[in-house]
């Protein structure tokens, strides 16, 4: 199932020349349950990770790249993001 709507995505993204960002949560082993196609149907891949300093601290570490230079977005010791209490997302850090 994963792997289906992974490619289609991927294909959508292709056909439209767009950007498709999907979210999903991994089992113990780094994959999703039932294989590894959506892992292979990403250009890029990203895992949210939590800093040393919590309280909503996150930083995302970029595990797989297609095309571009593998870079973190912040660091174990400096967040790029942080969980905001009030409202699901993400806010971004001032550098």
């Amino acid at each position: 199932h994963h792997d289906a709507i992974a490619y289609t995505c991927a294909n959508l993204a292709k056909t439209l020349s767009i950007w498709v960002v999907a979210a999903a949560q991994l089992n113990q082993q780094g994959n999703f349950r039932g294989g590894e196609g959506a892992l292979m149907a990403a250009d890029q891949v990203y895992h949210l990770r939590e800093c040393e300093k919590g309280d909503g601290a996150l930083y995302l570490s970029l595990t797989e790249s297609r095309y571009t230079k593998y870079m973190d977005i912040g660091t174990y010791d400096e967040p790029g993001y942080w969980i905001r209490s009030k409202g699901p997302y993400l806010e971004e850090t001032i550098r």
